[in-house]
This record gives structure tokens, C-alpha cells and sequence, in this order.
């Protein structure tokens, strides 16, 4: 054997040696010390059986839905609950499917209702989270598989030239998903934390005010009422949303697929999804396209003529998101609208 040749294989072994050590290493790593993702996790990790219901997805569900008015609006119209908000700020997929296979591999056996917020995949990364912890932790091999579909097959048909000009436009997003994976896959930053478990022997804390008042996942927005820039924005995109109602956007195939899967596994663990579209003034709303699954209900808030007091500027923080009197009423709005359609289509 040539030295090059023989430098070549005993790259390759280390790479593979290396690789293999790493993900044997990984399940007995403490969870990634992620500010309110381990302490949801760890929680539920602790009282998974506890709960027979969850809600996922962004703000717009971590500041929005109240458990406990859930659960008291359900059991008005004899539906008997105990639900835990799963959300985090700024959380879309293909994060939201990493998050909820981690809950799901705990296989929760009185699971029955998954409500997720739907939205599309954004292969956008801001420079906050480049290098962030809060990034690296869910890049696993099937959700950056999505991302680079997602980079690869835009939702409209392109020809091939057309597609390499936009891949290369995103690299540098691209190149950063890329290089968060290969972070996860060698457990960077995570020796600290195995070493000091091993040298104290405590198990890892969990920081109770992250699980909110009720210890239930719901944290209130600390903004209390919308500011006039805000409000003006906001009323600015009604006036429009009244006068045209929001599109159904299909997006992209990855997005679609990234969904399936999620529908898929929640049904596999014997739980109902719930699909929720949040009430904004947005000009278009995600959307599934095609089928569900046999199972899955889907909840559209999005029409302010049809839950006006959702879309009041009293009620609102701005275009996105609703203050703690407007949480309130979603929260009953979608324990209204859920027991409806379940007296509908019974499972």
C-alpha cells in the first residue's frame, strides 16, 4: 500500500471509529442543557403518564394556550383532560418533530391528543443561533435530510439551472444546518455536563419557573398590552385580511413530508393529532396538502370574520401574537372548536 493510500485508510478508520464512539456515547449524555427544552423534557421525562394531552408548537402556543382553561372549558362540554403546553419561542420544523420524538420515545401510555401548530419549514437560520445550543440540539440525520429537501426542492417546479441558483443562494444556510449536524454528531460542548453529573452524582435540575405558574408548560407573555407601532401594523393587516382572506400555502414537499411524519408517529403511539392554525393577520396560512391521516382533526383560527375578538387590538400583542385576556379566549376557542369536531368525527 502507497503512503497516500495508506494515509487515506487511517483517515477513514479514525472517521469511522470516531463516528462510532460518538454515537454510542450519545444515550447516555444528560439532555442538552437547553434553556426550557430540558426542563420541559425532563419534566415529561419524569410524568410522562401523567398527561393525556399536548400542545406543540411556537409562541404562539407556549404564550397562548392555558392548560388549565383547557382543560375547564373541555370538561363544560364533558371532555375530561390533563394537557401540558409543549411550546417553545421561535420553534418551527422540522424542530417541532425532533421535540416531539423525544416525549414520544418515552412511549406515554395515556397519550390520546397531540395538538400541533402547522407552518412551514425555514431554512433561513439567524446569526443569533448559528452557534447556538439551542440550534445544534435537534439537528439529527432526519431533520437535516428535510432541510436540504427543502433546500433542493423548492415549491415551485424550477428547472434544474434555476434550482442550483437558488441552492447557491442559501449555501451559506445550508453550510450552517450542515455544520450543526456534524456538532451534534461529535457531542460538542456536551463532555462538561456528562463530567459533572459523573463527579457530583446529582441528577439534572429542573428550573420550575421554565414549566410556568401551574408547573404545566404555560409561561404568560411578559408584555402586558400592544404598543401603538404595533397596534397600527396590526390593524393595517386585518383591514387587509378583511378585505382578502388569507391564501392556503402548500409550501414545500420537505414541509409536507415533515408533517406526515409527525402525523404518522403521534398515530403510531395511539394519540389523536390535532392540527391548529394560529389566529394572525397573515396573508398565507400553511396548509396540508393531501391526505392527514385517518385520524387527524384540523383547526383554522385564522379568519377574523369568523373569531373577530381573536383579531381586537385589546386583545393583541401585535400581528403575531395575543396578550393574556386574548390567550384566554383562544384558549376557549380551541376547546370549543376541538369538542365540536370530535362530537363530529368521534374517534
Amino acid at each position: 500500500m502507497t503512503p497516500r493510500l495508506r494515509f487515506f485508510a487511517s483517515t477513514a478508520s479514525f472517521t469511522l471509529a470516531l463516528g462510532f464512539m460518538c454515537s454510542a456515547l450519545r444515550p447516555f449524555l444528560p439532555i442538552p442543557p437547553v434553556p426550557v427544552v430540558r426542563t420541559k423534557l425532563l419534566h415529561l421525562r419524569e410524568d410522562a403518564d401523567a398527561y393525556d394531552t399536548l400542545f406543540v408548537g411556537s409562541s404562539r402556543i407556549f404564550h397562548q394556550i392555558v392548560p388549565s382553561r383547557f382543560e375547564h372549558h373541555a370538561a363544560v362540554r364533558g371532555m375530561s383532560v390533563r394537557s401540558f403546553n409543549l411550546g417553545l419561542d421561535g420553534m418551527r420544523p422540522p424542530e417541532d418533530g425532533y421535540l416531539l420524538d423525544q416525549v414520544l420515545a418515552r412511549k406515554p401510555q395515556r397519550l390520546r391528543w397531540v395538538f400541533v401548530e402547522i407552518g412551514s419549514i425555514r431554512l433561513v437560520l439567524g446569526e443569533e443561533r448559528r452557534n447556538s445550543l439551542r440550534a445544534q440540539y435537534w439537528h439529527d440525520y432526519e431533520r437535516v435530510a428535510l432541510l436540504m429537501q427543502n433546500a433542493t426542492t423548492p415549491a415551485k417546479k424550477r428547472s434544474f439551472r434555476a434550482r442550483v441558483r437558488v441552492l447557491f443562494e442559501s449555501r451559506k444556510d445550508v453550510l450552517a444546518h450542515l455544520g450543526l449536524f456534524g456538532q451534534r454528531f461529535l457531542n460538542l460542548g456536551r463532555g462538561a455536563s456528562l463530567v459533572g453529573r459523573m463527579l457530583t452524582g446529582r441528577p439534572e435540575g429542573v428550573s420550575h419557573s421554565a414549566l410556568g405558574p401551574r408547573r404545566d408548560g404555560f409561561v404568560p407573555d411578559r408584555r402586558t398590552q400592544i404598543s401603538e407601532p404595533a397596534r397600527v401594523e396590526h390593524e393595517q393587516d386585518l383591514a387587509e385580511r378583511l378585505r382578502t382572506p388569507a391564501e392556503r400555502d402548500y409550501a414545500d414537499p420537505a414541509s409536507q413530508q415533515a408533517l406526515e411524519r409527525m402525523l404518522g408517529k403521534i398515530e403510531q403511539a395511539g394519540a389523536r393529532p390535532v392540527l391548529l392554525i394560529a389566529p394572525t393577520p397573515a396573508r398565507r396560512n400553511f396548509h396540508p396538502n393531501g391526505p392527514r391521516g385517518r385520524n387527524a382533526l384540523l383547526l383554522d383560527f385564522s379568519d377574523p370574520r369568523k373569531y373577530p375578538a381573536l383579531f381586537e387590538s385589546r386583545h393583541r400583542l401585535d400581528a403575531d401574537h395575543l396578550n393574556v385576556a386574548g390567550a384566554e379566549i383562544f384558549t376557549q376557542l380551541v376547546a370549543e372548536e376541538w369538542a365540536a369536531a370530535v362530537l363530529r368525527d368521534p374517534w
